[in-house]
């Protein structure tokens, strides 16, 4: 998967949850966070564009995805 020069952290959920089918109420069963919340950091607004370590294993653990895919856009073995 390659990475996009100006995709942000928002943009990658997106990408990856809707790539796995899920809508924002799945996800946010899956990592046990709020659609609200995960709708805003997809939108990049500006308290939610910088999301926790915490938040992005959450994530990760509902997109059933590496946290690097999320942070940078890649998994470490894509990286290898």
């Amino acid at each position: 998967m390659k990475r996009m020069p100006q995709e942000t952290i928002g943009d990658r959920v997106r990408r990856l949850r809707e790539g796995k089918g899920l809508s924002l109420d799945d996800l946010a069963k899956l990592s046990d966070l709020t659609p609200n919340y995960i709708g805003r950091l997809e939108r990049g607004e500006d308290r939610f564009s910088n999301p926790t370590i915490t938040t992005i294993e959450s994530l990760a653990r509902g997109l059933k995805v590496h946290p690097s895919e999320i942070t940078f856009g890649f998994s470490p073995e894509e990286k290898g």
